[in-house]
């Protein structure tokens, strides 16, 4: 899910798969401006994991592209990609 509130905006990515020592990492970019890179740990929820949270200070409104890459812990990955006007 995202949401941009008081100019922070919020992400949060769900996987159905159990890590509590994998790595998440968002490139974020608003109308072709430079991006926002970030990466936290996986955090396990009984029977799902999430990444810990991406919380980017300093945005604006605009289109963003949000785009999220997973490594676990025993070398598996993942990705997503969204597009949104927030």
């Amino acid at each position: 899910s995202t949401s941009l509130q008081s100019g922070t905006l919020s992400i949060r990515v769900m996987m159905t798969t159990l890590d509590q020592n994998g790595k998440c990492s968002i490139t974020a970019t608003r109308n072709g401006s430079s991006p926002i890179n970030q990466t936290v740990g996986t955090q396990t929820m009984g029977s799902y994991t999430v990444c810990s949270g991406f919380d980017l200070e300093g945005a604006s409104s605009g289109n963003w592209k949000i785009d999220v890459n997973y490594k676990g812990s025993a070398g598996q990955v993942g990705s997503a990609s969204k597009e949104a006007y927030l």
